[in-house]
Order: structure tokens, then C-alpha cells, then sequence
């Protein structure tokens, strides 16, 4: 195919080449032609006839030429594409900028090879987690809990170790601890969403460095103790010095001083921090009652309490959340109303009076309730260097303001385990918002709120979360009404103006009297502002500051003001009208 392009190629370029000797021989002979007919002119004899015979002649050659030159055209054309066709993807294609850089670079033989300098081994740290074994009575599949991790550590492994070395570095990392741990005594499990699951790896599979780094991810490497192998982390082996801290039992002992009665002793139920007591009692003597714990009477006394509310609320059928809040309201909250409508005569009863920091709200807060025995009662809150009376307004803006700052330290950044203590006076808020008539606290998660009812509890903060309700019995009677819950859900009502002009209702002079009318004027204006507001005019003021304002909450409570704001009209004549001309 290649020789049959070349003569192709070859036989163009000579008829080529033999045109263009034609066209210049061609071009002599009309040069010729011109200088005979020059001479031709000049004689006398020429006539007529000739010239017109030299014209016709002159007319013939220049056509001849003309097709000759295009002819010439066409093949030079033809031959020019055949020529490129071949030189882009033929035998003789041109070669591009990389193959000629190259072809003309010596040759690769003689290059002197530069060797890859070998990559140094680098130990890398990997963090590992200690599970203990499970309980007999545990049903699969096993999930892992708070309290699941006995143990956890740091190693540094080579990208080449196996199963063996792994695991001898593993108890090299607990020996301290765990002294009898042995390198086969705990198994190597997989943790995905909580659930843990033993592996098991094929014929000729170990666990490692590949394995176990596959099974880490970007978390923890989990291994658990051998079921069976509790003995290894149990702590039933004490010193003596421990087993006589243990509290033992008591026992009471009746002893009559007539001895033809029988001396009875039996065991009783009371707790441990109760020492053995023995009464010698004379004839005829009745025993003394036997002592009880105080705590634990406060403690069954408020499971009694909270099973009438519980039964109290099914026998009244109430099915709706803000019916069931306000039954609650009535029977738990103890002391001075909530609420005080008449300031000229303040009702009495008893607070737990608190002193507050503003800026720094959570610390003071949580101080200050370590300090309170009945959170039953009405709290009566002073912020620290400013002059406001409680009468139900500085309470509302402490919740609120304790909302905020619990809502960004506790919940924002997921459930925080090392500060799971504090999650108890968390939940005591939580529900002192909701008895006592604050904003209800809308920030919690779904699966958080969920679990304050669940009999299962997998995490430290939820069991304070648990505590902090159990003071007021509000966990045992959401168990109990799961619709409570739905207070708690945030909830994507927005404030309006509408809204704000509802609850901010204005109280106008008699009508038909001159001030009448220049506190209508004075409201429209008020109208517009909360507009503007609404519009994102007047930032940063929101409608919530205006509600805050006037009523220390940024939203409407669930049970509603029992003190209704309203906007009163106090000024004289004169004071309405330079108000109208100030108030933007």
C-alpha cells in the first residue's frame, strides 16, 4: 500500500514538473510573437488582415495558458492532500514535539539510572477501646452503652505487623491495669451504629495491620474481653480494709426481761446507713417503731404523690398537652403565684429566692440551685446590681436567657459525656420552664426528647436528663403521656405582626375626648414601627425584642400570660402631642 502512494506521488510530481516546462516554453513563444509583431508595425507593407490575424493569436495563447495554470492548480492541490493525509497518519506522518525531543536526545541506555531513594517504615498511632463482657440476660444483638468501655488506649503499629504483635502490644497497653489480661483474652469486634458484632475472618485471614485499620476507620479499634473472662476487670477481689467499709445488714434484736416469753429476732428491711439497734424492754411494754430512712421516705412518698397525679389525669381523660401541663401547674407548684396582677398588694407566700449573674448565667444558675430543697417552690429570681422586683417578669427572662445559653453549651455540639453531671440541673430547668410559666425549652434534639421516656438508657447524659425530670416526676408521668413530649418539639411557627399586635392590645382614652384621638394618631404610628420591624427594617430589633421588652419572654407561653400586656396611654395632652412629633 505504502509503494503503490509513493508512485502515485511520483508520477504526480513529474506531470507537475512537465507542466510547468510547458507553460514556460509556452510564455517564450508569445514573447516572442510580441517582439515580431512590434517590427511588423513599424513596416509600411503590413496591412489589415495581419493585424487581426496577430489579435486571434495573441486571444488563442492567453486561454491555452489560463487552462494550462488551472490544470496545474488541481493536480498541485490533489497532491498536496494526499501528501498531508499521509504525513498525519500514515508511514510518513510528521513526528510531534515529544517524539522529536526524543529522537534527538541520546539514547536511553547510556542515561545514568538515579536510584528512588526507599521509603523509611513510620509507626503510626492508632487509639483502641477495651469492652467488657456482656450480661447473662442480655438479649442480641448487643449494643454498645455508656458504661460498655472499661478500658481504652494508644498504640503504635508498623503498616507489617501481624495478628501476634497486634495483640501483644494491646496488652502491653493494659497491663497496668489489668495485669491477668492475657494476648488471646479478648476478641477483636466490629462497632457500627452502636450494634457490636464479632468478626469472622476466612482460612488463612488474620487481623493484621490491614484488618484491624479497615476495621477503625476513622474511629476507634474495639475489642472485647472473652465472654466468660469477667474475672479479669471484676473487682470482687478487695483488700479486707475495703470489705469493712461494706455496710452489712442490721439486725434488731427484741429481748424481753420476763424470761418465760421467747426472744425473737428477725432481719428487717431498713437501710444500710441504719446501725443494729437492741431494745431490752420490760413487761407489758410495747416495742419502739423501728428507724427509717428519711430519703427513702421522701422518695416513696413523691412516687405516691406522682401516681395520683398520673391516675387523677386519666380519670379526667385530659388528652391534650397544654390541658395535662396546666393540671400539673396547679397540683406541683407550691408557694407565692406564679404571677402577681396587683402590685399594690403583693399576695404572700414562700420563693426560693435566687441571686443571679447576667453575664454569667449558667454558672450562677447551677450554683445556686445546689442549694435548693423544694424546687416545687415558686422561684423568685434577683439579677445581681440591678433593681427589679420579681413579680413574675425577671423569673421569665432568667428561663429565657438560660434557654440560650443551655441550648449552645449542652445541645448545639451534640450530648457532651464529660460534662454529664451538669446535665441534671439542665433537666431541673427544663422542667421549671415548663411549670413555671417560662419559654418552653424547644431545643433539644428528636432522638433526645424521645429517650427521656425510654426504660433503656445507653448514655450518661440522658440518665441525668432522667434525674433532673424525676424531681418534679415529669419523666414517670411522660412515660405514662408520651404526648407531653410534643411541647418540648421545636416547632416552625414564626413570629408575625399580627401576632405582636394581638398580645400587645392598647388601652385607649373615653371616646370623643381630644386625647382619644392623639392616641390613635400615637398607635398608628406604634402599627407602623412593628411593621418596619416585621419587614427587617429596624434591624437588629426583632418582633421577639419587642416581646421581651414588654413582657421579659421572647415567645407567648404555652399556658398563655396570666398577667395580659396591653399598651396604656399615661401621658398628659401636652406629653401625646410631643410624643407624636418624637416618635421617629
Amino acid at each position: 500500500m505504502n509503494q503503490e502512494v509513493r508512485e502515485k506521488v511520483a508520477n504526480l510530481l513529474d506531470e507537475a514538473s512537465k507542466l510547468l516546462v510547458d507553460v514556460d516554453s509556452q510564455r517564450s513563444t508569445s514573447t516572442a510573437n510580441h517582439s515580431s509583431t512590434g517590427s511588423s508595425q513599424s513596416s509600411a507593407s503590413v496591412n489589415n488582415s495581419s493585424r487581426s490575424t496577430r489579435r486571434n493569436g495573441g486571444t488563442s495563447s492567453r486561454s491555452s495558458s489560463a487552462s494550462t495554470s488551472s490544470l496545474l492548480g488541481e493536480s498541485l492541490q490533489r497532491a498536496q492532500s494526499m501528501l498531508q493525509a499521509s504525513s498525519s497518519s500514515g508511514l510518513f506522518r510528521r513526528l510531534n514535539r515529544t517524539e522529536r525531543l526524543r529522537a534527538s536526545s541520546p539514547y536511553q541506555n547510556n542515561r545514568q539510572s538515579t536510584a528512588q531513594p526507599t521509603k523509611e517504615k513510620v509507626k503510626k498511632a492508632m487509639e483502641f477501646a477495651l469492652i467488657g463482657c456482656w450480661p447473662d440476660d442480655e438479649d442480641e444483638p448487643h449494643h454498645l452503652k455508656w458504661d460498655s468501655v472499661i478500658a481504652s488506649g494508644m498504640l503504635t503499629l508498623h503498616e507489617d505487623d501481624n495478628e501476634k504483635s497486634i495483640r501483644n502490644a494491646i496488652k502491653e497497653s493494659l497491663a497496668a491495669k489489668f495485669p491477668s489480661l492475657g494476648d488471646n483474652d479478648f476478641d477483636f469486634v466490629k462497632v457500627r451504629h452502636k450494634a457490636i458484632t464479632i468478626l469472622q475472618l476466612g482460612p488463612g485471614t488474620e487481623f493484621n495491620y490491614a484488618v484491624v485499620k479497615k476495621m477503625a476507620g476513622q474511629g476507634l479499634l474495639y475489642v472485647k474481653v472473652k465472654q466468660g473472662y469477667e474475672f479479669l476487670y471484676d473487682s470482687d477481689n478487695e483488700s479486707d480494709a475495703a470489705l469493712l467499709k461494706i455496710p452489712m445488714e442490721p439486725e434488731i434484736e427484741i429481748v424481753n426481761v420476763d424470761e418465760t416469753k421467747a426472744v425473737a429476732s428477725a432481719c428487717s428491711a431498713v437501710p444500710p446507713c441504719v446501725s443494729t439497734v437492741t431494745v431490752h424492754l420490760t413487761e407489758n411494754e410495747d416495742p419502739e417503731p423501728l428507724k427509717t430512712d428519711p430519703n427513702q421516705q421522701e422518695s416513696s412518698a413523691c412516687t405516691n404523690a406522682v401516681d395520683v397525679l398520673i391516675n387523677e389525669i386519666a380519670n379526667q381523660r385530659l388528652s391534650e398537652p397544654v390541658e395535662i401541663l396546666r393540671f400539673l401547674q396547679k397540683n406541683l407548684v407550691e408557694g407565692r403565684v406564679l404571677d402577681v396582677q396587683d402590685t399594690s398588694n403583693t399576695p404572700e407566700g414562700e420563693t426560693n429566692y435566687i441571686c443571679v449573674d447576667r453575664h454569667n448565667i449558667l454558672a450562677s444558675t447551677f450554683s445556686e440551685l445546689e442549694a435548693i430543697q423544694n424546687f416545687h417552690i415558686t422561684f423568685e429570681v434577683d439579677f445581681i446590681g440591678e433593681m427589679a422586683r420579681d413579680l413574675g417578669g425577671p423569673r421569665k427572662e432568667w428561663i429565657r436567657l438560660m434557654n440560650a445559653a443551655m441550648k449552645e453549651k449542652y445541645f448545639d455540639k451534640c450530648l457532651r459525656e464529660y460534662l454529664a453531671d451538669d446535665y441534671y440541673h439542665v433537666d431541673i430547668m427544663i422542667g421549671i420552664a415548663l411549670l413555671q410559666n417560662g419559654q418552653i425549652p424547644t431545643f433539644m434534639p428528636s432522638d433526645v426528647i424521645d429517650s427521656l421516656v425510654s426504660s433503656q438508657i445507653e448514655n450518661s447524659c440522658i440518665a441525668k436528663l432522667q434525674q433532673g425530670l424525676n424531681v418534679f416526676g415529669l419523666a414517670r408521668i411522660m412515660q405514662k403521656f408520651p404526648i407531653l413530649l410534643y411541647l418540648l418539639r421545636h416547632n416552625n411557627q414564626t413570629m408575625s405582626a399580627k401576632m405582636v399586635l394581638k398580645l400587645l392590645a392598647p388601652t385607649f382614652s373615653e371616646e370623643g375626648s381630644s386625647v382619644y384621638l392623639k392616641e390613635k394618631a400615637l398607635y398608628a404610628l406604634f402599627v407602623k414601627y412593628v411593621r418596619q420591624v416585621a419587614s427587617g427594617r429596624r434591624e437588629p430589633i426583632t418582633l421577639s425584642s419587642l416581646l421581651i421588652f414588654a413582657t421579659c419572654a421572647a415567645e407567648e407561653p404555652p399556658l398563655g400570660f396570666t398577667v395580659h400586656p396591653s399598651i396604656t396611654f399615661c401621658c398628659g395632652d401636652e406629653e401625646v402631642q410631643h410624643a407624636l412629633t418624637m416618635f421617629f
